[in-house]
């Protein structure tokens, strides 16, 4: 983990900031919306919001996938 991974955001700062919560961890996709293989409009269909479950019922999203996570995340939820 990176230091920016270990800087902390609100649920209002992910919010504000249009930010994806994955597992109590928080990303930036706006620069990866328009790559992502379901589509844009799901990446902005979460913006600001909590996409654990949605994100963990995918099958497409395998091993090879979540190892990517780590590119996009910016920091973790603040508890």
């Amino acid at each position: 983990m990176n230091l920016s991974q270990t800087q902390e955001f609100t649920e209002q700062e992910v919010k504000d900031n249009k930010y994806i919560i994955i597992d109590n961890k928080v990303y930036n996709f706006k620069e990866f919306e328009e790559k992502h293989p379901g589509g844009a409009k799901v990446l902005i269909h979460y913006r600001g919001r909590d996409a654990t479950k949605k994100f963990h019922k995918v099958k497409q999203h395998t091993d090879k996938v979540k190892q990517t996570l780590p590119n996009f995340q910016i920091g973790i939820l603040r508890v």
